[in-house]
């Protein structure tokens, strides 16, 4: 068992529709907003980590404060700190919530320097991921990890 704390960092495929994407961004004040899958909970990830559903939908209620306060930013790469730096902010989280193992969420394409590196990416239809960081440690079972309580 390692109860070293450590930067948990995850990266889900981001499925999008490029013609829809830019279609509501009419509806959206200009504003490129885009919905689909943040995180799963009792599946192996590509890094060899499971998130059991109780913990990822505590920390989905707990992120709740951060979307309420226009805090939940995101950046443009995947960086090892798990502070968002301001500086290098791309987009923010406008929602976030969990059906059955999946959380789903919508975030919005910020007008930043990263921003629309970004959206020039969703412009040409580039395939694109979103990532989840976090700060805990893990438990061996098997050939995998298990994300602890902490």
């Amino acid at each position: 068992m390692s109860n070293k704390l450590k930067i948990l960092t995850e990266w889900n495929p981001w499925e999008y529709d490029k013609e829809t994407a830019l279609n509501e961004r009419a509806q959206n004040n200009g504003k490129i907003m885009m919905k689909g899958i943040l995180q799963k909970s009792n599946t192996l990830n590509q890094n060899g980590r499971i998130y059991p559903k109780e913990i990822l939908e505590r920390e989905v209620r707990n992120y709740q404060k951060f979307i309420a306060e226009n805090r939940a930013l995101g950046e443009l790469d995947h960086p090892d700190s798990s502070v968002v730096e301001l500086k290098n902010a791309s987009h923010i989280v406008r929602e976030a919530y969990m059906e059955g193992d999946v959380c789903f969420g919508t975030v919005e394409i910020l007008n930043t320097p990263s921003g629309k590196i970004l959206q020039s990416l969703i412009e040409t239809g580039v395939t694109l991921g979103i990532s989840s960081r976090g700060v805990g440690s893990t438990k061996s079972e098997g050939d995998h990890q298990v994300v602890q309580d902490d």
